[in-house]
């Protein structure tokens, strides 16, 4: 099985794109950071499924569609689907000791022996799937389980932080406990009752007033004092004949990468909008990803968004 490859190579050896498309795509890589292959896929000069089939002639380990042809589950199932689709491969059959995977990265000899290792095997076969095939095998065969992470490990692990509870003890407790005062002290007196009402309630929305003006007033106040310490920066450096320094454009290479989370619930006449909006972005889209959160019986919002362009 072979082993050394340079994707760029590779797609350009299967035809799929020239050496004037991977300098492009090697342009963009050096300039935003990434993955190479994100940036081939970004610029559309292949699919997904033509570049993991260039890499698997690289890695001589035949294309498979897992969603065509799935997984055994029951292998799946032995493991933290996360962790399952983390490190990008899937045992696809397991039979008389021989082990099939499915790989969407390179099938080094440590990724084998630990596949070996961890099912029992004696020999691995190997096969190229993609990344999102990977994903939707195990999103299919480990379904429950990744329901019951997604629903409810945080109330289970962080109560604390998790609002599946509700309201917590003292939020309860403490309006009780204020409005049985409040009667209590209509009961002996309605006007002086009346008088704490009105009080607390100004006392309220006063403090919320203020902490709105306050914050209001936090980002100039951040902004005007940042200027001021630059200019004591710039008027001390000239004092002492140094080359002045001015903020620039942040280098694309170092901004971190993001994940942005759409959900959407009988959206279906705006969720076109939305995507285009996202598309116009001003952000290095290698650096990006956008996750769209759909009800499976939103079948409106679900073909609303298939159809977007």
């Amino acid at each position: 099985m072979k082993r050394d490859f340079r994707l760029g190579d590779a797609l350009v050896a299967a035809g799929l794109i020239t050496p004037a498309d991977l300098d492009l795509a090697l342009s963009d890589q050096a300039e935003q950071g990434g993955l190479l292959g994100r940036h081939i896929i970004l610029r559309g000069l292949v699919t997904r499924r033509e570049m993991f089939g260039a890499l698997a002639e690289s890695w001589d380990a035949p294309l498979i569609d897992l969603m065509a042809d799935p997984p055994d589950h029951s292998l799946l199932s032995r493991g933290d689907p996360r962790l399952l689709i983390d490190r990008g491969w899937v045992p696809w059959s397991l039979e008389a000791g021989t082990l099939t995977i499915a790989t969407s990265v390179p099938p080094v000899p440590a990724l084998l022996v630990a596949a070996a290792e961890q099912y029992g095997a004696t020999e691995v076969l190997v096969r190229t799937t993609t990344d999102w095939d990977v994903f939707q095998a195990v999103s299919e065969a480990c379904r429950e389980d990744l329901l019951q992470l997604s629903g409810e490990e945080l109330a289970e692990t962080q109560p604390e932080v998790s609002a599946s509870t509700g309201f917590r003890r003292w939020q309860i407790l403490v309006p009780t406990l204020m409005v049985g005062a409040l009667g209590a002290i209509a009961i002996w007196d309605i006007r002086l009752a009346t008088i704490v009402a009105l009080t607390l309630a100004n006392l309220a929305f006063a403090v919320s007033i203020a902490f709105k003006v306050i914050a209001s007033q936090r980002y100039p106040y951040r902004v005007v004092r940042t200027a001021r310490w630059e200019t004591e920066i710039a008027r001390e450096r000239e004092r002492r004949g140094l080359q002045m320094r001015w903020r620039g454009r942040i280098d694309e290479r170092d901004l971190p990468s993001y994940t942005i989370l759409i959900p959407a619930y009988r959206e279906s006449e705006v969720i076109a909008k939305v995507l285009a909006n996202l598309e116009e972005l001003d952000y290095p889209k290698s650096k990006l990803q956008v996750l769209v959160l759909l009800e499976e019986d939103d079948s409106e919002t679900l073909a609303s968004a298939r159809a977007a362009k």
